[in-house]
């Protein structure tokens, strides 16, 4: 240290020496710092527009419903941020069309869609919101609707959707492909298993008419006799009761026939548990009457039992 206070008293131009050495230092220094500071700004601010990018981008999903009483697609948009739809394209693999409806056939019977809509390019979808592209949903009381059901499977089965979208920034997103061969899964099948079905329906069931009336007279017949419920008409009542529910091949009901199905169930239950019933209310017996069971617990049982089969019925009415 004292060598170096000595060369800067004898040799003036040293000290002039060090101290630009030291501003060049000092500046060398402020530039790394600068550039450093540069750098950070950059990488922050490219972050933040990536950031603020993700933040709104969309994400397209094509989704399908196939149940025996409903089909329907749908354009859903699963991300954060708003959809801006550019178009949809509707392909067989030859031929495309820019909207889903364009593909479906003329319904039989004349049949209207429940919901449909055309050409959607230049629509906005919002987050966690959807757009129906077709939807058939089966009707109270239609009896054809699963001919119109069969024949929009077989029109949808082939097809492929191709969905162009962006963001708000106008930034293109990857394009959403979706294969719509999900409907055609049982479409071949029906068309050769229905017919040998029906023939072994034909072959072994009995006509739910036939046996709702042959059930309701015997019911009927076995209650206007007098005297109590007997062990051979708990039997009965057994018997038929599992001739209704065995030969139930296709539960498929309008409301009225649903009710006249858990009346007549109702009434050959009734049957079956007036035995039990008899020795239950035995206390009750009254001399020289024909049943320990009072007219309105017929009624009560009966009401219950049939309104207990309506609301389990409620299967058979899609």
């Amino acid at each position: 240290m004292d060598t170096l206070i000595e060369l800067l008293k004898n040799e003036p131009t040293a000290a002039s020496t060090f101290g630009a050495l030291a501003s060049a230092i000092v500046a060398c220094g402020a530039l790394i710092v600068s550039v450093v500071s540069v750098a950070i700004s950059i990488w922050a601010v490219r972050s933040e527009r990536k950031h603020n990018a993700l933040s709104v981008r969309p994400l397209a999903e094509i989704s399908v419903v196939d149940y025996e009483d409903c089909i329907r697609v749908k354009l859903v948009n699963h991300g954060v941020g708003p959809m801006v739809i550019k178009g949809i394209t509707v392909s067989d693999g030859k031929n495309s069309l820019p909207s889903l409806i364009l593909w479906m056939p003329d319904l039989p019977g004349e049949r209207e869609w429940n919901f449909f809509v055309g050409d959607i390019a230049g629509r906005a979808l919002a987050p966690k919101s959807e757009i129906i592209l077709v939807e058939l949903t089966e009707d109270d009381e239609e009896e054809d609707f699963a001919a119109c059901r069969d024949a929009v499977r077989s029109a949808l089965a082939p097809l492929t959707a191709v969905v162009e979208y962006t963001d708000v920034f106008n930034k293109v997103m990857p394009n959403h492909t979706r294969s719509l061969a999900w409907f055609g899964r049982n479409v071949g099948q029906q068309a050769s298993t229905i017919p040998v079905k029906a023939q072994v329906e034909r072959r072994g069931g009995i006509d739910p008419a036939a046996l709702a009336a042959a059930s309701l007279a015997s019911a009927v017949s076995t209650l206007a006799q007098s005297g109590p419920y007997t062990l051979v008409t708990s039997v009965l009542g057994i018997t038929i009761l599992l001739l209704v529910l065995a030969y139930d091949i296709d539960p498929h009901r309008s409301r009225s026939q649903s009710v006249a199905y858990s009346c007549v169930s109702g009434l050959t239950t009734l049957l079956a548990v007036g035995y039990p019933l008899e020795l239950a209310c035995a206390w009750l017996y009254l001399p020289g009457s024909g049943s320990t069971l009072p007219q309105w617990m017929h009624f009560v049982v009966w009401v219950v039992f049939s309104l207990a089969y309506f609301l389990y019925d409620k299967r058979a009415r899609r």
